[in-house]
């Protein structure tokens, strides 16, 4: 009986995060601007790194490609949580989600995975690309594509929660402050993984991920109602 009602339960929570997770696309994929203009982004950013670089050694343009990526990830997860629920919560839409909704972690999770597969994806699939495409000798197309999966995902639910501290008011402009610090670690991991060690890193840049992205979202949901009280 309990196995029964845990199962439903379950059943229960991934219903209610797949409405709201596809609801946030159908929000996001109306601004197909936002999507588009993030990709431009990563490619004239991408470039403009190949350009500075030309003069450079070509033995290291796979570490300045490698770079390249992860500072422009970084960038367009920041400028994506900037102000992360704020608007929700200056129109109401958390009042009524904490009404609606008994796990605003569900919420937060969704939100954060449909900002993320709008955005960090796409730049992580066309960086994938390019590296098969440039032949560097890094990892092959499927290593690189999963660490850059795992590196975007634990940034942009760490940021999600540092945006949402704007919620509380008059925090907005020192995410990008404390933001970087918080992401230094996981740049680490993410580059010693392409790096060195794959096996071994690839798990420990997995358990970071899951475990970032449980905390985020359940500090997110206390920011929440704490803002809401």
């Amino acid at each position: 009986m309990i196995l029964l009602d845990s199962t439903i339960n379950m059943v229960e929570i991934m219903e209610v995060f797949k409405i709201i997770f596809f609801h946030e696309l159908k929000i996001l994929f109306k601004s197909r601007g936002r999507i588009f203009a993030n990709i431009l982004y990563f490619f004239i950013f991408s470039a403009i790194f190949q350009i500075l670089s030309q003069n450079f050694d070509q033995n290291s343009h796979s570490q300045l490609f490698i770079i390249n990526t992860l500072i422009a990830l970084l960038t367009s997860i920041i400028a994506i949580n900037n102000n992360f629920l704020e608007k929700d919560f200056r129109d109401g839409t958390l009042e009524q989600i904490i009404i609606d909704c008994q796990n605003l972690e569900i919420f937060v999770m969704a939100k954060c995975f449909a900002n993320w597969l709008s955005s960090s994806f796409f730049i992580a699939l066309f960086a994938s690309v390019i590296l098969e495409i440039s032949n560097f000798e890094i990892l092959n197309f499927g290593q690189f594509f999963l660490v850059l999966i795992l590196n975007s995902l634990s940034l942009n639910f760490l940021l999600a929660l540092c945006g949402s501290l704007s919620m509380l008011g008059g925090l907005s402009s020192m995410i990008s402050i404390v933001a970087i610090p918080l992401s230094l670690p996981i740049l680490i991991i993410t580059s010693a993984t392409i790096n060195e060690n794959y096996a071994l890193n690839i798990q420990i840049l997995i358990a970071l991920t899951i475990l970032i992205i449980v905390i985020s979202s359940f500090a997110c949901a206390k920011i929440i109602k704490i803002a809401n009280n």
